[in-house]
């Protein structure tokens, strides 16, 4: 008897994805293009009128995405993002599409404004970031669901991470960071990808937030990693600071997410795009961040 195929990930033609959005949504679709594929795929969506929305079709299993929604329209109340989902014609924000490996959820949301900044990075534009950053963090206090929320636990995080990898350096390292990881303070909705990947920064000088699928209840110095490593960490900390304490706990939670994304890159990405991948050299760039760390 011939084995059962697992299917990792499909993906949905444009034109598919254009007759869903258009009939779930009572929207006249006018053009689908595919922007991105990796972990979830997501589609540029244009509709009568000029409108244009973004359509996120997520991994099969992915959970808590009707929380990630719920959270969505409340920082769009605040006006840290215009990436307002929009509702099936059933009042829903998220849908389900039937997949060969299992049913995929999908969300519509309002495509942002705007753009990605570009280098040359400067410490105006870091202060700016920090400062987005900590009005991301004050709009997510008060926000609540009815839906189950996604969380996020460094330690657990950091455990998962390393029973994929071998090197001892990085096993090290960990282990002098976890005593610290214990009781981490300021917990809250965290952003999970607040990269300046995902920003925008409007014409009318504004910078708004978009990219929720990482987001999770967690100590939120995680968000603070990604500039930490740059070279205008001090821009970005005074900016975070002018509306916001920052933490003292921003370097272990630095090394915690170095040990994730080194498992991301030699496990997950793998299975979605092979061993090939392996040659992009993020492995060995974040092999480096680490030891720059000790």
């Amino acid at each position: 008897m011939e084995a059962a195929v697992r299917w990792v990930r499909s993906l949905a033609a444009a034109e598919s994805v254009a007759l869903v959005v258009g009939g779930r949504c009572g929207l006249r679709v006018t053009g689908c293009e595919l922007v991105r594929s990796l972990v979830n795929d997501v589609y540029r969506v244009d509709v009568e009128g000029g409108l244009v929305y973004a359509c996120k079709v997520y991994a099969a299993g992915k959970a808590h995405v009707a929380w990630e929604q719920d959270l969505a329209v409340h920082l769009a109340a605040a006006g840290v993002t215009e990436a307002v989902p929009v509702p099936m014609e059933d009042g829903a924000l998220v849908g389900e599409i039937e997949a060969p490996e299992g049913v995929r959820q999908f969300t519509v949301t309002v495509w942002m404004r705007g753009g990605k900044p570009r280098p040359p990075w400067s410490g105006e534009l870091f202060f700016r970031y920090g400062a987005a950053l900590a009005r991301f963090h004050e709009a997510a206090d008060g926000f609540g669901s009815t839906h189950p929320a996604r969380t996020y636990d460094p330690v657990r995080t950091l455990d998962d991470a390393l029973s994929y990898i071998g090197d001892p350096m990085v096993h090290e390292i960990a282990e002098r960071v976890r005593p610290l990881l214990d009781g981490i303070g300021d917990v809250g909705v965290r952003h999970g990808d607040a990269s300046l990947d995902n920003v925008h920064l409007t014409d009318d000088g504004r910078m708004l937030w978009h990219d929720f699928d990482l987001a999770a209840v967690g100590p939120r110095g995680a968000d603070l990693t990604g500039a930490y490593a740059s070279g205008h960490w001090p821009a970005f900390e005074a900016g975070y600071a002018s509306r916001r304490r920052t933490t003292g706990d921003v370097r272990a939670l630095r090394v915690v997410e170095l040990v994730r994304n080194i498992a991301w890159h030699l496990r997950d990405k793998v299975e979605l795009r092979g061993t090939e991948s392996t040659a992009e050299g993020w492995v060995e760039r974040e092999l480096q961040s680490l030891r720059d760390l000790l």
